[in-house]
């Protein structure tokens, strides 16, 4: 077991024995300052015992000192005002510490979820469109997330939901039947989700000339449903043209899918499923003879606070009766641990109704469900808006980030080929969009900002990368590591394996919290430090033993900043 993950649990269960309080977790403190682990116990046993959190904690502190494993680990205790409990770990552990994570190319990695299945929902698009900025949002949470499940032993489902029918998706069909002349994107020299989402744009602009235009759709969408031969060769089509380009840009996004799920095979299920339930009586009919189940007693609010239609009257299904359909199915396939929806907040009230109706129906899983929202990206210009045609597609701004970085490379580096030059564009244009996205609290719109994410020099993806590059420039130069001592570790270097032992608990901490913010906070950290360490320490020239041990010390470094970028679905590179 990793150094911070064992002392943590023999202080756990240390003050879980002194408190009895059933669940105990330390916690990285907010600096190295208040030590290498913390707990906030007193504070919250103060109410109920009826004293100062400062006067519980040195209580527990006076019986943790009597306890013989709690002193072999700890050089220290101190209570610190409003009443948190800091532990120094023992520095001569501290410094052995170092030889395991040199020689762990996977340090911080577990087997917590280790025979257990997730199921994560990200991305699922609309085929009338092309792959958009918050579409890449949506992807640098769903892949990252992924990584990091998978980092700590669980089996990960990675899928998609296509929006590939409805009315939205017949405009851009009849728009193509009108005017399209039997264009291809070959013709036009555009990528299919393009040139598909260019009728999309079109209908809209002569909808608003001739409002007739909006029946034809609907009627285009019944010809669809009852299968007419003319439309659905048409729609399958144009799907094509939209799936092949979204994965171009999937590719350069480094987005992939397990298994994806279309909402045209979709629609029209579920209604065995409501069907039985009114069998058992959960769900009734009204008096127009629609299918409902009565949410009153939740107190839902908003529009679902009395009955929610599952079935209309004609028997045709609602959109929620479609996704009740697709979490039980994807129960039935995966029996899974874990289903994680990472869809926008403007959903958030949705999967609270959808999570409520399961329930209802008797399904005991629901409580492994979770949705993941996410707020809006905005860009200087403002909120992307589709329907008037100025959605900002993933395409444009992955273009533009690539050209941004490639005029950097250009200034810094007249020694490699064009190649290599767009190759290294593109690896550090995609960690900065990533970063940039992930170092946000996800729950926070946020402004998309290319030339900050850039910056070489601030909290972004590229600096991170330039780290890992200098470190392995330094190392490069010295032949392999021979003979270094962990006892030869002084102050500074003591403080960089410090930090490089909280990676542990940084990944454990992502698991309660769900936040990428804390790990890009972590790698931050970690990299001003190393870099603020490599100014002012002389690490080739140093003696002998000494400079072994100092290259050991950065290639620990560089080892956990590559295993973090990983977890954030950043490439790493050699040369910058």
């Amino acid at each position: 077991m990793l150094l911070i993950r064992e002392v943590s649990k023999i202080l756990e269960q240390a003050i879980q024995n002194t408190t009895k309080v059933d669940k105990i977790q330390l916690e990285r403190p907010k600096a190295l300052q208040f030590g290498d682990l913390t707990t906030n116990i007193a504070m919250r046993l103060a109410s109920a015992k009826k004293q100062s959190p400062i006067h519980i904690a040195k209580e527990i502190v006076d019986e943790l000192n009597k306890q013989v494993d709690v002193v072999g680990v700890c050089e220290k205790i101190e209570v610190v005002s409003p009443g948190f409990i800091n532990f120094y770990i023992k520095s001569d552990l501290i410094q052995a510490e170092l030889d395991v994570i040199y020689h762990t190319s996977d340090y911080g990695s577990s087997e917590v979820g280790k025979g257990k299945k997730v199921v994560i929902e990200y991305s699922s698009p609309n085929t009338n469109k092309p792959i958009h900025v918050g579409h890449l949002r949506n992807n640098a949470l769903g892949m990252s997330l992924a990584n990091i499940l998978e980092f700590v032993g669980f089996e990960v489902i990675k899928t998609q939901v296509v929006n590939d029918r409805g009315v939205h998706i017949m405009k851009s069909l009849l728009a193509y039947q009108k005017w399209g002349n039997n264009k291809t994107p070959e013709d036009t020299g555009q990528k299919g989700d393009r040139f598909v989402a260019d009728y999309y744009v079109m209908f809209g602009n002569e909808a608003k000339k001739n409002p007739q235009l909006e029946k034809e759709a609907q009627d285009l969408l019944k010809a669809w449903e009852e299968g007419d031969e003319e439309v659905v060769a048409l729609w399958d089509k144009m799907n094509k043209w939209v799936y092949d380009g979204w994965q171009e840009t999937y590719d350069n996004f480094g987005s992939v899918f397990d298994k994806e799920y279309f909402e045209s095979d979709l629609y029209t299920k579920g209604r065995e499923i409501v069907e039985q339930a009114y069998d058992k009586n959960v769900v009734k009919k009204n008096s127009e003879g629609a299918y409902v189940i009565d949410l009153s007693e939740e107190n839902l609010g908003g529009r679902e606070s009395g009955e929610k239609v599952l079935l209309r009257s004609n028997g045709t299904t609602v959109y929620i009766t479609q996704d009740i359909y697709l979490a039980v199915s994807r129960f039935e396939d995966y029996h899974f641990d874990k289903m994680i929806y990472v869809v926008g907040d403007e959903q958030l009230y949705h999967f609270k109704v959808l999570f409520t109706i399961l329930k209802k129906l008797g399904y005991d899983w629901v409580d492994n469900l979770l949705h993941y929202p996410y707020a809006h990206v905005l860009l200087p210009e403002g909120k992307m808006k589709s329907r008037e045609g100025k959605v900002v597609d993933a395409d444009d701004l992955i273009s533009e980030m690539h050209a941004y970085a490639y005029s950097e490379i250009e200034k810094r580096r007249d020694d490699i080929s064009e190649d290599e030059k767009n190759k290294n564009a593109s690896i550090i244009s995609m960690a900065a969009i990533k970063y940039w996205f992930l170092k946000n609290n996800q729950k926070t719109s946020i402004t998309f900002d290319p030339k900050q994410s850039l910056d070489f020099e601030g909290n972004t993806g590229p600096y991170l990368l330039y780290t890992y590059v200098r470190l392995g420039s330094v190392i490069s130069k010295h032949a392999k590591i021979k003979n270094y001592n962990t006892k030869l570790l002084g102050d500074k270097e003591k403080e960089i394996v410090r930090l490089m032992i909280q990676w542990p608990l940084v990944v454990d901490s992502f698991l309660n919290h769900y936040q990428h913010n804390f790990i890009c906070e972590y790698l931050f950290e970690l990299a001003s430090k190393i870099n603020s360490y490599y100014h002012d320490v002389s690490i080739l020239k140093s003696e002998d033993g000494v400079r072994e041990t100092r290259l050991a010390l950065i290639t620990s470094v560089r080892s956990i900043l590559k295993t973090g970028l990983n977890l954030l679905n950043i490439n790493i590179i050699e040369k910058m």
